[in-house]
C-alpha cells in the first residue's frame, strides 16, 4: 500500500508539471493569420514599415501578443528628401554635396523614395526648380541692395 501511495504521488507531481509546462508554453506562444491575397504585386509594400509585437493585457486581465505596425520615418532616403524638400539645393550634384555622398547615391535614394511612393520625379523636379527660383530671386535682392 505504502509504495502504491508513492507511486500515486510522484504521478500527480508529474502530471502537475506537465499542466505548467502547458501552461507556460500557452503564455510563450503567438498565433500568425496568414490570410491569402491577390493583388498587385508591388516591392515597396514591405519597404518601410517597421511591426513589433508586444503583450498587453486584454479586458480579462491575460496578456494577450499585439502586433503594431508604424512607417519608418528615419534612414537616408528620409534624410535626403528633407534636405531636397528644404530648397536648398539646386541640382542634384549640390544635393550630393550638402548630404556629403557621391551623385550615384543620390540617384540610388531618389529611386528608393520613388519606389516607396515618397516623392515623384514630377516633386523631385519641382524642388530643384523652386532651389534655382530662390537662388536667382537672391541674386537679384543681393545685387540691387549693392548700388
Amino acid at each position: 500500500m505504502m509504495l502504491s501511495a508513492v507511486e500515486n504521488d510522484k504521478e500527480k507531481e508529474q502530471e502537475d508539471d506537465a499542466a505548467t509546462e502547458n501552461q507556460q508554453e500557452a503564455q510563450n506562444t503567438f498565433r500568425i493569420e496568414w490570410h491569402k491575397c491577390r493583388g498587385k504585386r508591388d516591392t515597396r509594400i514591405n519597404r518601410g514599415v517597421i511591426a513589433t509585437m508586444t503583450t498587453a493585457p486584454d479586458e480579462g486581465g491575460n496578456d494577450v501578443s499585439v502586433w503594431t505596425c508604424k512607417m519608418r520615418v528615419s534612414g537616408p532616403v528620409y534624410e535626403m528628401l528633407a534636405v531636397l524638400k528644404a530648397g536648398n539645393c539646386a541640382s542634384q550634384n549640390a544635393l550630393s554635396k550638402v548630404l556629403g555622398v557621391t551623385r550615384g547615391r543620390i540617384t540610388q535614394l531618389k529611386k528608393k523614395a520613388m519606389e516607396m511612393g515618397l516623392v515623384t520625379q514630377a516633386e523631385f523636379d519641382a524642388c530643384f526648380k523652386q532651389a534655382r527660383q530662390r537662388g536667382k530671386k537672391e541674386e537679384t535682392e543681393g545685387g540691387s541692395e549693392e548700388f
